[in-house]
């Protein structure tokens, strides 16, 4: 499978909204498009991507 191209990553949940507490998680939503021969491809089913910890930089 081809790599996914994020467009948007969005905080949401308590953090988005001033809620958190010292333990609350971070909620992260994505928004992102497939490569054109993910989507066209028969044989494939195109995947959401993954966010490594280091990665999303919250």
């Amino acid at each position: 499978m081809s790599q996914a191209t994020t467009l948007a990553r969005v905080i949401v949940g308590s953090r988005l909204h001033g809620l958190a507490r010292p333990d609350s998680d971070t909620d992260v939503r994505l928004v992102w498009v497939s490569s054109p021969a993910d989507i066209l491809s028969p044989c494939q089913v195109a995947d959401r991507p993954e966010i490594a910890p280091e990665e999303d930089g919250w």
